[in-house]
């Protein structure tokens, strides 16, 4: 999963700081890939 979000989302590095925060930022990043991933086969 994380080597498809560097190559078709383009995120390459943590925004965020902090063991917490970046385990927030890719909770985050993983919902808006499998949102997307649904969004695109109901279509």
């Amino acid at each position: 999963m994380f080597g498809q979000l560097k190559a078709n989302r383009g995120f390459r590095r943590f925004h965020l700081r902090g063991l917490l925060k970046t385990h927030i930022e890719v909770g985050l990043v993983s919902l808006a890939h499998n949102l997307m991933k649904k969004a695109a086969l109901s279509a």
